[in-house]
């Protein structure tokens, strides 16, 4: 399909049929819809450990005395951390949305080698841990998963993994496509480095790739918990065995989904928007390329960011 383009001024989208949510269950369990929640308790922080016995930090957004109806799982990108979504946490249970997140090892407050892991997959183990222990607190609730960069490449899989666990999905600023774009010869060149100088930085940090909102790449300088050092060749080799062995199964995915992207986007170009909507196979899918937006949509200038997560708090409730 073309790409469709969105601003604040420029409403056009592409939809196809919304098919019907499933009814919740008659019997609802205790902790879920209807429970009053205190604004004191907006935001909730915690850790749990992992399979490696990591410490993993994780944060919850609770809905401020309003019925509950849904939880969201968001998954950060690469070098970030759960914390710098807090607005879109709070925007979230203001809306009756019980949004939870976590502190990917190695990365922000998390136990681990700081960087990424050597391989993705236990990203993948972690997330569902997480969504297993909010699963088991609130039964019933329909439940949802965000992921942004590599955090929407961990979420697709996720998905694929548990997929009768979902009742939608939104990805932004994924790179997908990777894998497809890189010849043979630099493939075999990029595997001889990962293993003679795995530790050879291949991309410098450009944090002007990331947004227009100057305001919002200071914050990133002056954010310790944020990881700006180049990335190794290592993790590029990881990334492309991991994206290698999902994009082929993108076709399994038939759930709700709701692909977004920046027009602007040069870290993972919008094209890779288009490639995973013409993916999946659900009937219920929609795409949105937003113009004049780089890569962090989240953090982007207004009115696009309030925009952009008004779409996805829309899109969420209207699956519910």
């Amino acid at each position: 399909m073309a790409a469709v383009f969105r601003n604040s001024n420029d409403v056009l989208t592409h939809d196809n049929e919304v098919l019907a949510a499933p009814s919740l269950e008659d019997e609802i369990h205790s902790q879920a819809i209807g429970k009053l929640r205190n604004i004191a308790d907006l935001e909730t922080r915690g850790e749990f450990t992992n399979a490696d016995s990591i410490n993993v930090f994780t944060c919850c957004w609770n809905p401020p005395s309003i019925e509950i109806k849904a939880l969201l799982c968001i998954v950060h990108g690469y070098g970030d951390h759960c914390i710098r979504f807090s607005g879109y946490g709070e925007e979230f249970a203001k809306h009756g949305i019980v949004c939870f997140s976590q502190d990917l090892v190695g990365f922000g407050r998390s136990g681990g080698v700081r960087g990424p892991v050597d391989n993705i997959n236990n990203y993948v183990r972690d997330v569902i841990q997480q969504i297993e222990m909010m699963r088991g607190k609130y039964l019933h609730l329909p439940l949802f998963i965000y992921g942004h960069s590599l955090g929407a490449a961990i979420s697709l899989s996720v998905v694929l993994e548990k997929q009768a666990w979902f009742n939608g999905l939104i990805v932004s600023g994924n790179n997908m496509k990777a894998p497809l774009k890189v010849g043979r010869v630099r493939r075999l060149l990029l595997g001889f480095a990962g293993k003679v100088y795995p530790s050879m930085t291949v991309i410098a940090p450009d944090l002007t790739r990331l947004t227009r909102d100057n305001a919002e790449i200071e914050k990133v300088r002056q954010d310790p918990l944020l990881a700006k050092s180049p990335i190794q060749v290592k993790f590029g080799v990881e990334m492309f065995r991991y994206l290698d062995n999902m994009y082929p199964r993108l076709n399994e995915i038939t759930l709700p989904i709701f692909v977004t992207h920046g027009e602007l986007d040069v870290l993972c170009p919008p094209e890779n928007a288009v490639f995973v909507y013409d993916s999946v196979s659900s009937r219920d899918k929609s795409v949105e390329v937003w113009r004049g937006c780089k890569h962090n949509l989240q953090a982007e200038l207004e009115p696009d960011r309030s925009e952009i997560l008004s779409r996805y708090v829309d899109w969420i409730l209207e699956r519910v």
